[in-house]
């Protein structure tokens, strides 16, 4: 091994991150350069090569220093402890997240165990829209955007490589806000908009039931911070039917009072083919001020 690779190599384990990717290379690499780090490297020039990062990563994978990743320009390093699958696969892919159950499980809302890990991931349509305005949110690795194609390809790739079983991934054209759990490089929709999700797809969240229980038992607790933000983005939603789910539980289940939530009182349509449950047929009751049939 070369003295410049070698130091390179050492100064990578020396981070203790268990992914890197090329651009944190490329900042070594630029350290090393200097006047102060060069001596006894046998570098040439004063500055690196366009292309020497690059070049070291592939010296690195070949001689066992690095692992390739399903995504292009992230390394695993060997001798960190592997991550878990979700991990994994939210570093992998900079739209996929946390969701329903699994998300309710991991913000303690439920204590129902779901049979799968559940992922949500904006459809093709809106991936298309947000790559171009897709912003580094992982700063824990100095990471850049990496173009992915918007199909599944990607996904089913590192399902593969990381031998993940039971992993659900479901598109969504209401993708979440999201976050990063605390100490984890886990991806994982909000915990306002984990509610949210709660009304567009309550069968993968335990039923139409379930959900009303949650909202009932958690949504106070959590503090106006979490309901601020649950008003506001329902708010700012172009859906009709979230407003008028989420208003007819806030109001009648809940007993929130909020001109907001009040004014969503317009989009209820009387005479239409709107159902508190999505899944479920008609029921003879209702809700009089949302229009909404109560079938649950």
């Amino acid at each position: 091994m070369s003295k410049a690779r070698e130091y390179i190599v050492e100064k990578i384990k020396a981070l203790r991150l268990p992914l890197v990717t090329i651009e944190v290379i490329k900042e070594e690499v630029d350290q090393m350069y200097l006047s102060e780090n060069r001596k006894g490297l046998y570098l040439r020039g004063k500055v690196p090569p366009k292309a020497y990062p690059t070049k070291l990563a592939k010296q690195m994978i070949h001689s066992g220093d690095l692992d390739v990743t399903a995504r292009q320009g992230v390394f695993r390093v060997p001798s960190r402890e592997p991550l878990p699958t979700q991990q994994m696969i939210s570093l992998a892919d900079p739209y996929i997240y946390v969701a329903y159950l699994s998300a309710m499980q991991r913000w303690g809302l439920t204590n129902r165990q779901p049979q799968v890990f559940m992922f949500a991931r904006p459809n093709k349509t809106i991936i298309k829209s947000l790559k171009k305005d897709k912003t580094n949110d992982l700063n824990l690795l100095s990471e850049h955007i990496i173009e992915l194609s918007s199909d599944h390809r990607s996904i089913k790739n590192i399902l593969k490589r990381y031998e993940a079983n039971n992993i659900q991934i479901t598109e969504t054209k209401y993708p979440s806000k999201t976050t990063w759990l605390g100490g984890e490089y886990t991806r994982i929709s909000t915990q306002a908009s984990t509610f949210i999700d709660m009304l567009y797809r309550p069968d993968l969240c335990g039923g139409m039931a379930h959900v009303i229980e949650v909202w009932q038992e958690h949504l106070r607790g959590r503090g106006p911070i979490v309901l601020n933000e649950l008003i506001n983005l329902i708010e700012n939603s172009s859906s009709q039917i979230l407003k008028v789910r989420a208003g007819y539980l806030l109001t009648e289940k809940i007993k929130i009072n909020d001109p907001k939530i009040q004014k969503w009182k317009k989009f209820a349509a009387r005479g239409g083919s709107r159902k508190l449950d999505p899944d479920k047929p008609y029921a003879n009751k209702f809700s009089e001020e949302w229009m909404l049939s109560l079938n649950v």
